[in-house]
């Protein structure tokens, strides 16, 4: 499922479970997020990922805005049995190990570039 996350309403400061695979694209600051034990590295054109099973919480007391940027989700079972689903745990940036976001530059031509 594919999302724009300038329809969706501002994130209450809470904690969330996930049962799917997450991949968010933030375009601007949405506050600071909790990964785990650690604070996310977290600012405009980051992509956050986020794993079956893990937390992520939206700190009280700390400004949010509504959020900009798209989301995509899918359940475990979507890749279950694929290359994908048999070597998705190597990709380091899916587990709580990593505290540090990929951040991301968008160039005029609509293409996403790594910093």
């Amino acid at each position: 499922m594919l999302l724009d996350l300038s329809k969706a309403e501002a994130m209450s400061a809470k904690a969330f479970n996930f049962g799917l695979y997450a991949v968010y694209l933030k375009e601007l600051n949405c506050g600071e997020l909790k990964y785990g034990r650690n604070h996310y590295d977290y600012q405009e054109g980051t992509l956050v990922f986020i794993a079956p099973g893990q937390v992520m919480a939206v700190q009280p007391g700390v400004k949010t805005y509504e959020p900009k940027g798209w989301e995509l989700l899918f359940h475990p079972e979507l890749i279950k049995g694929t290359s994908l689903g048999r070597h998705i745990h190597e990709y380091s940036f899916f587990s709580y190990d990593v505290n540090e976001a990929f951040h991301a530059a968008f160039q005029t031509t609509g293409r996403l570039h790594a910093q």
